[in-house]
Formats: structure tokens, sequence, C-alpha cells
């Protein structure tokens, strides 16, 4: 089953990164120091910025690598990376899958029954392998 794009989806994508990206530029600009944007520029309560210390933060890396042991959070941390990874990269290749069947669908304008499909993304996957 092929998709059209909707124009309201692009428009409303286009309109949200406008907004992020212009956000992002606004308190860029208004961040003078490092410490101005750990800690707000000091307008933020204690109880509510924390403090940035690896011994009593809430971040999961460093209290990890405490209660286990550095070599233990460093094999852990490595199968994440390479579950994340893996993950990627089996997303890269089925999108690839996706966008060759709609260039040959589109560009190329040839109607290929799903069964040539399948074999034409077999072969994209062989040589992106």
């Amino acid at each position: 089953m092929i998709y059209e794009a909707s124009t309201f989806a692009i428009i409303l994508f286009i309109v949200f990164v406008v907004i992020v990206l212009g956000l992002s530029f606004y308190f860029a600009r208004k961040t003078k120091s490092a410490n101005s944007y750990f800690a707000a520029g000091g307008t933020i309560h204690w109880a509510v910025n924390g403090v940035l210390d690896v011994e009593s933060s809430n971040m999961s890396g460093p209290l990890l690598a405490k209660a286990f042991g550095i070599g233990l959070f460093s094999i852990i941390s490595a199968i994440a990376f390479a579950t994340v990874l893996g993950t990627v990269s089996g997303l890269i290749v089925a999108s690839s899958g996706a966008i060759a069947h709609y260039f040959i669908d589109k560009f190329l304008g040839k109607q290929l029954t799903d069964k040539k499909k399948y074999l034409q993304e077999k072969l994209l996957h062989f040589q992106l392998e």
C-alpha cells in the first residue's frame, strides 16, 4: 500500500521545526556562560536545580557506575551502545527498502508485483550489508 504525502502533515512538521529552532536561538542568545546555562543564571531555587555533582546528582550513569563499579558499568554501557547501533542500522535498512520502492514506483514508473518488490528488497539489503 502506498501512501501519499499529506500537505497538512508536512506544514505541521515545518511549523514545529521553526518553533523549536526559534526557541533554541532565543534562549541561546540569553545564555551568557556555562554557569547561566546549567543554573539558569541563578534564578532557579537550589532545591529545584539540584547540584551538578557526580556523587549527589540524580543522573543514572554516575550512580550506576558508583553502584556496580566501573568494570561492570563499562560492559553494560558497551552492550547498550551496541543495541542502539543495531537498532539504528535496522531502521536504516528498512527505510532504504521503503525509499527504493517509492523511487521505483514513482520515478521509474515500474509497476512491480509483490514478489518482484520482495526480490529487489533482498537485493538492496544484500548490497547494503
